[in-house]
């Protein structure tokens, strides 16, 4: 699982996700905007990879936890 911030610092409005893949209108009916997210907490294990565009379209960057909780 991850959660998603709206601010800096794991603060702001948080939506929390289980595994899947996320278009940007599925993100819409969590609550989330394009472009609103700036801060995450995942899971050990887990991967995370955000395009800038939406489809999976646009750069994308992956972040990756082993130990840590914080990204």
């Amino acid at each position: 699982m991850a959660t998603f911030y709206g601010d800096c610092n794991y603060s702001g409005s948080a939506v929390s996700l289980p595994e899947g893949d996320y278009t940007l209108a599925k993100l819409k009916m969590y609550g989330l905007k394009d472009d609103d997210i700036s801060s995450i907490k995942m899971v050990p294990g887990f991967k995370v990879t955000a395009y800038t565009d939406d489809n999976f379209t646009g750069t994308a960057v992956s972040q990756e936890v082993s130990n840590s909780l914080d990204v």
